[in-house]
């Protein structure tokens, strides 16, 4: 697995390849992590590149919501492929993360919710 930063005003785009193994478990989390600590309101993971997900993978999503969830932070998953999504419904996960087509309409719905007062 492979993980390239960017940084868009107070947003880190997280753009992840590969195929997150078990061996990869807390990197990720970590890498979301350090961009929270670091002051970013909002954490994008674009999945475009991720080539398979499998439980290990899933549940590190799922740590990774709770923790930038409780530090008031703004999660979404943006270009999720069609599997990621698949696997999302089949665990009634679909609506427990915010997503987007791509990384520059996950930021532009932040500024949205921010000039609309909501929130991020």
């Amino acid at each position: 697995m492979k993980i390239e930063h960017t940084v868009v005003a107070d947003t880190m785009v997280l753009r992840i390849s590969g195929m997150p193994l078990n061996r990869d478990t807390g990197v990720l989390l970590a890498e979301v992590e350090r961009a929270v600590g670091s002051g970013d309101r909002h954490v994008v993971l674009n999945l475009a590149d991720v080539t398979q997900m499998g439980a290990a993978g899933l549940g590190e999503l799922i740590k990774i919501c709770a923790v930038v969830r409780a530090r008031h932070t703004r999660l979404t998953l943006s270009a999720v492929p069609h599997h990621i999504r698949y696997l999302l419904a089949i665990t009634n996960l679909s609506s427990f993360f915010e997503t987007a087509d791509s990384d520059r309409d996950a930021i532009a719905n932040t500024v949205t919710s921010k000039l609309r007062g909501q929130v991020a």
